[in-house]
């Protein structure tokens, strides 16, 4: 997305609180594109998807698209206003038509009192894989944050309905992402869905390699940071070895 001046939609209430023209801290093409792949996604539930800019990039990229949010100006600004309904989870839950893969939900669940939470959860509990969402923590100011929590709470209350969280998904999405996900981005797994072998072990892999190179980032930071000390141990303890080493 350009750069611009962000304009946050103040003006409806509870239904409000995206930020006009889309967030660039929300807007993740290359998170986005890996989920597809490697989670082998065909179908989206965009909750709280505001003008629909995520929608439509989960359209572009060949996913079927449904997304859903309460106020009347997201939805008549829409970028895919064929693809989202109009809904306001503090009266009643959206159980859409069809069972969809993934729920995609960033920047929402704050949004929702916690006595209409019920409402979004008989939602995400429809979807048939993972649910990918984002959520504000104590504090976190913000437009209508009535229901900020920490991650533990949100574990729990998704492993009410049936999803359990994805340590692993989790910390390889974070390091695909920016923003709001990179901070509190959480993935969750539909508890009888069981991931294909062959896209577990991609997971896997990805996984340990990634661990493999922040260790190895670390061990070159603390090597960095104690050089000096290493020079002085060295000179003290093994002369003739810093003296070789001092001359290459």
């Amino acid at each position: 997305m350009k750069k611009r001046k962000l304009r946050l939609n103040s003006s409806e209430g509870h239904l409000g609180g995206y930020i006009y023209g889309g967030d660039p801290l929300t807007y993740y093409p290359k998170l986005w594109e890996w989920l597809i792949k490697i989670l082998n996604i065909k179908s989206v539930l965009d909750v709280g998807c505001g003008e629909g800019h995520s929608t439509k990039y989960f359209k572009n990229i060949g996913c079927k698209v449904l997304g859903i949010d309460g106020s009347f100006e997201a939805i008549r600004d829409n970028q895919i206003p064929e693809s989202v309904v109009m809904h306001d989870f503090c009266k009643s839950s959206f159980i859409p038509n069809k069972k969809y893969d993934m729920v995609w939900s960033c920047e929402f669940i704050e949004h929702v009192e916690e006595k209409y939470m019920k409402n979004f959860l008989e939602t995400f509990k429809t979807v048939k894989k993972y649910l990918v969402i984002t959520y504000a923590i104590p504090g976190q100011k913000g437009h209508h944050h009535v229901n900020c929590q920490n991650k533990e709470y949100w574990i729990k209350e998704m492993s009410k309905i049936g999803f359990k969280f994805c340590p692993k998904l989790t910390k390889l999405a974070k390091n695909k992402a920016i923003g709001h996900f990179k901070s509190k981005g959480l993935i969750f797994i539909n508890q009888d869905y069981k991931i294909p072998l062959n896209n577990e072990l991609k997971i896997l892999e990805e996984y340990y390699l990634l661990i493999i190179k922040n260790n190895l980032e670390k061990l070159l930071k603390t090597i960095d940071r104690n050089i000096g000390r290493i020079g002085i141990f060295l000179k003290k303890h093994f002369p003739t070895l810093y003296n070789k080493l001092k001359k290459n």
